[in-house]
């Protein structure tokens, strides 16, 4: 592999690996779970404890991530959040690092229910 070639992908994985630092990452509790004011198809939710590396856009207080329900990944999303806080299960929450327009809250790029301790 030339110079030239390993520099590209070096900056390449750094750029990655930052961009991925500033994503939020949090497991806890939900907090609370609504919608009102932000648009028919969105819906915002809150970790307790709060989740770690708040992506910068995020400036909202009380909510950290926002959901968009008008897709089939969206409505999952959200019927498996109400199910989790139905039960009293944690939620592992990994952010885009991006947050939805005009909400200051960061879009969910995956989310894991926790099993049962």
């Amino acid at each position: 592999m030339s110079k030239f070639a390993r520099g590209v992908l070096m900056a390449v994985m750094c750029c990655q690996f930052g961009a991925a630092n500033a994503a939020a990452y949090g497991i806890g509790q939900l907090g609370p779970i609504g919608g009102q004011g932000l648009g028919p198809n969105l819906v915002y939710f809150a970790l307790s404890p709060a989740p770690v590396n708040r992506a910068a856009c995020n400036n909202h207080i009380s909510y950290q991530f926002v959901i968009d329900i008008s897709s089939a990944d969206g409505k999952a999303l959200y019927s498996s959040l109400l199910m989790a806080k139905a039960s009293g299960l944690s939620v592992a929450v990994q952010g885009t690092g991006v947050c939805h327009p005009g909400t200051q809250m960061e879009t969910v790029s995956y989310w894991i229910l926790q099993p049962e301790q």
